[in-house]
C-alpha cells in the first residue's frame, strides 16, 4: 500500500477593509431669487448675523457690575460740641433772698467796726479771726500804723462787695489821735461760716 504524504495548504488571509463613511453630501445652494427693481429686502431674512467676537478667558470671568441701590444718607446728628458745652454749662446759683443779704451786711459792718477798733488799738476789741494767720497779719498791720492811746480809725469812703458767703471792704483810713494822723488804705476780707462773718484777711497800702 502506497503512503501518500500529507501536505497542508495555508490559505492566506484576506482582511476585509471597513466600511467607509459616507462623505457628507452639501446641501444644494439656493437658487438666486429674481427680484424686480422697487422690491425691499428685509433685514432680518437678508441680512447674516455676524460672528459674535471672541471672549478672553479673563475677560469671560469678569463678573458683571451688580447695581446696588444707594443708602439713604443719615439723618445729620447733633454737633458733640454743642452737646458737651450744653451738658458742661454751670447750673446757675439759687436766688438768695434779699432780706438774707440785709441782714448779713449789717452783721458785716459790725465785724468791721470790732476790726477798726482793734487796729486803732481799742481796749478790749476782738473780732474773731479766720485763722492764726490771719490774727498775725492784723497784728502786724496795727503795729504799722502805731496807733496812739485814744486813737480813732476812721474809713473814707468805704467800698463793700457782698455775696452770700464771702464779703470784702476796701475804704481809704485815717488814724487820728493826740499825737497826729496816720493815712492809707485798708483791704480787710470776711467769709460767712456756721452762721458768723469771720475775718480772712487784713491788709494796708499807701494812700494813692
Amino acid at each position: 500500500m502506497e503512503v501518500v504524504p500529507l501536505v497542508a495548504v495555508v490559505a492566506p488571509e484576506v482582511r476585509v477593509p471597513p466600511e467607509a463613511k459616507a462623505a457628507p453630501v452639501p446641501a444644494p445652494a439656493p437658487a438666486p431669487r429674481k427680484m424686480q427693481a422697487g422690491t425691499v429686502i428685509s433685514s432680518v431674512s437678508t441680512v447674516s448675523a455676524k460672528p459674535a467676537p471672541r471672549v478672553g478667558a479673563a475677560e469671560a470671568a469678569k463678573p458683571e457690575p451688580k447695581l446696588v441701590a444707594a443708602a439713604a444718607a443719615p439723618a445729620e446728628a447733633k454737633t458733640p460740641a454743642v452737646e458737651v458745652a450744653a451738658a458742661a454749662a454751670p447750673t446757675p446759683p439759687a436766688a438768695v433772698d434779699p432780706k438774707v443779704l440785709v441782714e448779713r451786711m449789717r452783721l458785716a459792718e459790725k465785724r468791721m467796726a470790732q476790726v477798726t477798733a482793734y487796729l486803732a488799738a481799742k481796749p478790749g476789741a476782738a473780732p474773731m479771726w479766720n485763722d492764726p494767720q490771719t490774727e498775725a497779719a492784723a497784728r502786724q498791720a496795727r503795729a504799722q500804723i502805731r496807733p496812739r492811746r485814744g486813737a480813732k480809725l476812721e474809713l473814707i469812703e468805704p467800698q463793700w462787695r457782698l455775696q452770700k458767703d464771702n464779703a470784702s471792704i476796701s475804704a481809704g483810713y485815717k488814724v487820728r489821735s493826740d499825737g497826729g494822723a496816720g493815712e492809707g488804705r485798708l483791704h480787710v476780707q470776711l467769709v460767712w461760716r456756721e452762721g458768723l462773718w469771720l475775718v480772712r484777711g487784713v491788709e494796708l497800702a499807701p494812700a494813692a
